[in-house]
């Protein structure tokens, strides 16, 4: 392979990487080093202050309501009403039952879905929270403001590929790294004690 016919930016980062290639070779043993102190430091935190976000994609969509279940009479007898077919029987619902540790306004109450009971002591720890009713919006939008056109919505909104996308990457289709990697990204470099990750 002849270097000198590589484009200027791939030439440089070749570079680039070579000159990092050895400088890791170099310092590896110091690494190792300090790799060693950063476990030590991570062992001593308890391991009740362990927090993750989990994010499950449903490729064809979640079904929200016989998943967090409205479980209080009124709101049931709505869900009921709307969905007859579809509805989970409330008599299904009593043991993933949720308690809130604030009253929901209208004494809304919700269940979970009878597949989820797993979930429900990890709900009563209050070790679980439950996001509902989001999207790939620019910005909060009533149906006024979408027929307006008044405020900014996301590029190509109704396309079910191009809302993947979006979902998967937060940006446009063709993106080629995702929300959650560019967020890794920006905690390393906020994470002045991480060695490795």
């Amino acid at each position: 392979m002849n270097i000198n016919h590589l484009p200027d930016m791939a030439r440089r980062a070749f570079l680039k990487r070579s000159a990092a290639l050895g400088i890791t070779g170099a310092l590896a043993p110091w690494a190792m080093q300090l790799s060693m102190l950063g476990e030590a430091a991570a062992a001593q935190t308890t391991a009740d202050d362990y927090k993750a976000l989990v994010c499950v994609f449903f490729s064809g969509g979640n079904d929200y309501a016989n998943t967090l279940v409205p479980f209080d009479t009124a709101h049931y007898n709505a869900y009921a009403g709307i969905r007859p077919t579809l509805a989970t029987a409330r008599d299904q619902l009593a043991a993933t039952a949720l308690s809130s540790v604030n009253p929901l306004a209208d004494g809304l109450q919700f269940a979970l879905a009878p597949e989820l009971a797993p979930l429900k002591s990890i709900w009563d720890a209050q070790h679980l929270a439950i996001q509902l009713n989001v999207g790939p919006l620019i910005v909060p939008t009533t149906v006024a403001q979408y027929n307006a056109q008044s405020v900014p919505l996301p590029p190509k909104l109704f396309s079910h590929n191009d809302q993947t996308s979006l979902w998967q990457s937060g940006l446009t289709e063709g993106a080629t790294s995702g929300w959650g990697g560019r967020m890794g990204d920006l905690l390393l470099a906020s994470n002045s004690s991480s060695v490795f990750t």
